[in-house]
Order: C-alpha cells, then structure tokens, then sequence
C-alpha cells in the first residue's frame, strides 16, 4: 500500500487521484484507514527498536532481513502483552501526486475496485 508519492504499479496500491465513482471512494476510505493503521504500527515498531529508526547498517542484506524479522516477532509478542489501544496519527493533509503510473496496475486496481467495493 503506497500513497500518492508513489506510482501506482502491480505490486503498490494507491488511492484513486481523483474518484469518480462510490465504489472508487469507497476504496480512498478503506485505504486510507488501512494505511494509518500500518504507520502506526511502524511508528510503534521504530519506537520500540531504535536501531529501525536510526537506520540499519549492516554489510549484507541478509542480516538486516533477519533483524528486521526478529524485530517484528518481538514487537508482535509485545503488543499481544500490551494490548494498548493507542490513538491513531493525525492525518497531515499534505498530498503528494506522482502520475507514472503503470497501466497494467491500473487496470488491476480498477478490476480490485470493482470487486471488493
């Protein structure tokens, strides 16, 4: 899930630049929600592990794989300890519009539009 900054491509997806449709809306609202949700997360995740927020710099990209995925395992046994119930970010407004996108994409976002909302 990528925001406007990003092109939309097979493996990203973006919300609708400008929607035409309810189903179209639907689909910004739901990625939108989703989107902050995964912030939040990664906000908590570098919170927890300042070594992600600083930045890993390990020679070989298998051991920041497997950093990153130990990272992620304790976080996940944390939050199930925790279970707190934290606000959601402030949404900033601020948009930035890439329009490279990938025809391919577009059409797979439409066809996932179409079906799910």
């Amino acid at each position: 899930m990528g925001d406007n900054g990003y092109a939309c491509q097979p493996y990203l997806l973006t919300p609708v630049i400008n929607p035409a449709t309810q189903q179209e809306r639907n689909y910004n609202r739901a990625h939108k929600r989703t989107r902050q949700l995964i912030e939040r997360t990664f906000g908590i995740w570098k919170g927890r592990f300042l070594c992600l927020l600083k930045g890993l710099f390990f020679r070989d990209l298998d051991t920041a794989v497997a950093a990153i995925c130990a990272t992620a395992v304790l976080h996940n046994l944390r939050r199930e300890e925790d279970a707190i119930d934290e606000p959601l970010p402030q949404d900033n407004n601020i948009e930035i519009i890439v329009e490279d996108h990938n025809a391919n994409a577009l059409a797979l976002r439409r066809a996932f539009i179409i079906n799910h909302f």
